[in-house]
């Protein structure tokens, strides 16, 4: 698929929008996004753990960030 394909979308795609609570807001998305997301980014719905980019981060609430610094 060419990078154009992924942003040229179905009328009926856009046609209908629902509103979802989105923070403090009530924002318009389109009715059926399944098939516009998986169309745009392919699997959207599997969660993928990233890394970080600062390698293993430690965090331990009862030691003090000094005794890191050593």
């Amino acid at each position: 698929m060419l990078e154009t394909e992924k942003c040229c979308w179905k009328r009926e795609y856009v046609a209908n929008p629902v509103r979802v609570p989105f923070e403090m807001l009530s924002v318009p998305i389109p009715k059926d996004y399944d098939p516009l997301l998986t169309k745009q980014y392919g699997k959207w719905n599997v969660f993928v753990r990233g890394g970080s980019i600062h390698g293993s981060v430690i965090f331990d609430p009862d030691k003090s960030y000094k005794e890191y610094l050593k």
